[in-house]
C-alpha cells in the first residue's frame, strides 16, 4: 500500500482504470419498507412557526413569522443577512523572506441569519426569520465587532433570542430557495458557501448578479 495524490485517484486516463459503482440491495427490501406512508408534499410549516430551543427566549421578538397568506412564490423578493463566529483561528507562518504563508484557514460557522420581506405590503422590510444558531462547539472568537454576537447568545440556557439547531436554519433557507425566492444581500456567494457545505442554489442553476455593493441571487 502506498500513498497517492487525490488527483490520481480521480483520474481515469489509463484504459485499465475504469470507474465502477457497486450497489447492494436486500432481496426482501420491498417487504420491509412501506413507501406509501412517506409524505407526498413538502412541509412548509417551519416558515410559519417561531420555534426555539432557548430556555427563556424573548417573549416579544422583533421579527414576525410569515402567515400562510404570505406564502412565497417564484420571484418573491427577500433580503438576507448572515453573521458568523469562528470555531478555529487561522494559522499562519512567517517565511524566511518575511512573507506570510497561510497554513490553515479559519473555520467559520453560521451564528445568526435574518431574512426580511422584500415585496411591497403592510409588512414591507419586516423580518420573518431572525434565528440564532445553537451550538455546543467551543467558539474561539465571536467576531463581535462584525457579527454583534456575544457570549451567551448561542447558549440554550442563556440566550434571549430565537435559537434553532443548524439543520433547522438550513432547512428554512432551502425551502425559500426551492420556492423560487430572489435573495438580495451583500456577499451572497461567500455567505451561502459558509452557511452550507454545498451551494444551496447550485441545483437550481441560479446565479448571483452584483454591482459591487449589493448581490441578487436569482434562482
Amino acid at each position: 500500500m502506498r500513498k497517492i495524490r487525490t488527483e490520481e485517484v480521480f483520474s481515469f486516463k489509463g484504459s485499465w482504470k475504469t470507474p465502477a459503482v457497486l450497489q447492494y440491495t436486500r432481496v426482501d427490501l420491498d417487504t420491509l419498507l412501506d413507501l406509501d406512508v412517506l409524505p407526498s408534499q413538502v412541509d412548509y410549516s417551519l416558515l410559519f412557526e417561531d420555534l426555539t430551543v432557548a430556555q427563556e427566549p424573548n417573549a416579544h421578538p422583533r421579527h414576525q413569522v410569515l402567515t400562510k397568506d404570505e406564502m412565497p412564490k417564484p420571484g418573491t423578493l427577500v433580503a438576507i443577512d448572515a453573521e458568523f463566529v469562528a470555531l478555529q483561528q487561522e494559522e499562519t507562518e512567517i517565511r524566511s523572506d518575511g512573507t506570510k504563508s497561510l497554513i490553515r484557514p479559519s473555520t467559520l460557522t453560521l451564528a445568526r441569519v435574518s431574512v426580511l420581506r422584500g415585496n411591497d405590503g403592510p409588512k414591507h422590510q419586516v423580518p420573518f426569520i431572525d434565528d440564532y444558531i445553537a451550538t455546543s462547539e467551543p467558539i474561539v472568537d465571536y467576531l463581535t465587532e462584525f457579527s454583534g454576537i456575544v457570549a451567551g447568545d448561542l447558549d440554550r440556557n442563556q440566550s434571549k433570542h430565537t435559537l434553532v439547531p443548524l439543520k433547522m436554519a438550513y432547512k428554512k433557507l432551502r425551502l425559500l430557495v426551492d420556492l423560487g425566492c430572489i435573495f438580495i444581500g451583500h456577499g451572497l456567494n461567500k455567505d451561502f458557501r459558509i452557511i452550507s457545505k454545498f451551494v444551496l442554489w447550485e441545483k437550481k442553476k441560479g446565479m448571483v448578479v452584483t454591482d459591487g455593493s449589493i448581490d441578487i441571487l436569482v434562482p
